[in-house]
């Protein structure tokens, strides 16, 4: 009776490690994807303060 009651918390347990580990992986995945969109708005940024030639202020 002990032991199925052990074998049964053993499974939850497992369970919820699995629920995490996938849990952890989709974080994972969405930080590299805002990682990688902060990358791209801060090289827009540097790209739109960079100097224009003679004062002309039009974009291109």
């Amino acid at each position: 009776e002990e032991t199925k009651r052990y074998e049964r918390q053993l499974e939850e347990l497992q369970s919820k490690i699995s629920k995490l580990a996938e849990l952890n992986q989709k974080a994972f995945e969405v930080n590299i994807e805002l990682s990688h969109k902060l990358l791209t708005y801060d090289k827009l940024d540097q790209v739109k303060r960079l100097p224009v030639q003679e004062g002309k202020h039009e974009n291109r």
